[in-house]
């Protein structure tokens, strides 16, 4: 039987329906239990009562809401990506901590606020159009887009239905949009270089050494690409030429400038071949880590006229 400190007396449902006006006179001062054969079933209760119940002693599920509110607020504390809700008036109804940080505005400044009215430019981003599709459709959005808070950006936005509105959890992507975009040039170079078999990429270590190549090097030297790799540059280079190269490498490691370089190389068949190198530092903290080298053939040295 339910707990009396609270419940009053308990009655049969047979036993109220002979005398209802009596059992609920007692319901006035406490809430009567009726049970169907000696189980409880349902609770005759004051309005007053009812209502101060409602008031003052939250149900169960209302806790649980609250516990689950309270768990949901605490993982959306603890994530790295930022996070914030609005309902289907553009009235923020949520943030992080992280959403705070990227509109730079305290959470209690924004709850209420027109996301339209706190970033004007919203109205004519992509950002807005998956909002807004996710309002009409309930359907979720990720995507790619270019920041309105934060102009020259990229985040990443997953907006999905959210409370009766729209919840939109977003990371900054500049650093890895940026990856792509050096990775898109690169690809697009190398294409543009290995058009023209007169002009080839290396890369060397901090030693000097041959780090990669390219098909067209190694049409240049004769050697192939794992002949190529287990060298020095120098080893390739003729005794008289390299102090000229190793200055060369030195002077753009310590400048972290470009430099040019016109020396000879020994092809795997005993000739020489004139060749212009272009050697650029790749740049790191705290030291570089290598060079790129754009090598450009000049032609075969007449060994007559070296002689001479």
């Amino acid at each position: 039987m339910p707990d009396e400190t609270y419940w009053g007396a308990s009655v049969s449902a047979a036993d109220i329906s002979r005398n209802f006006g009596e059992w609920q006179s007692k319901a006035m001062v406490k809430p009567v239990v009726i049970t169907h054969h000696g189980r409880a079933r349902l609770v005759l209760q004051s309005i007053d009562e009812f209502e101060r119940r409602g008031a003052g002693a939250p149900c169960a599920a209302d806790e649980e809401s609250q516990h689950t509110t309270a768990r949901l607020r605490s993982i959306l504390g603890q994530i790295q990506e930022g996070f914030f809700a609005i309902d289907p008036d553009f009235r923020l109804t949520d943030v992080n901590r992280v959403g705070e940080l990227y509109f730079g505005v305290a959470r209690e400044d924004m709850i209420g606020k027109d996301l339209r009215d706190m970033v004007p430019e919203t109205r004519r981003s992509l950002a807005w159009d998956y909002m807004r599709r996710v309002l009409q459709s309930g359907e979720a959005a990720d995507s790619n887009v270019r920041s309105t808070v934060r102009p020259g950006s990229t985040i990443n936005i997953r907006a999905f239905p959210y409370a009766n509105g729209v919840g939109v959890i977003f990371a900054n992507m500049t650093a890895q949009e940026e990856a792509r975009l050096i990775q898109s040039w690169w690809r697009a170079l190398l294409a543009a270089v290995h058009i023209d078999p007169s002009v080839a990429l290396i890369r060397l270590d901090m030693r000097g050494g041959i780090a990669a190549v390219d098909e067209n090097f190694c049409a240049m030297t004769g050697f192939g690409e794992e002949q190529l790799l287990t060298l020095l540059l120098a080893e390739i280079v003729p005794q008289r030429e390299r102090i000229a190269l190793g200055r060369a490498i030195n002077e753009a490691m310590r400048d972290r400038g470009a430099k040019i370089v016109n020396l000879n190389i020994m092809t795997k068949d005993g000739a020489e071949r004139r060749l212009k190198l272009s050697l650029s530092p790749i740049l790191a903290e705290p030291v570089p880590e290598g060079l790129v080298v754009v090598v450009t053939d000049l032609g075969l040295v007449d060994e007559t006229r070296s002689a001479a």
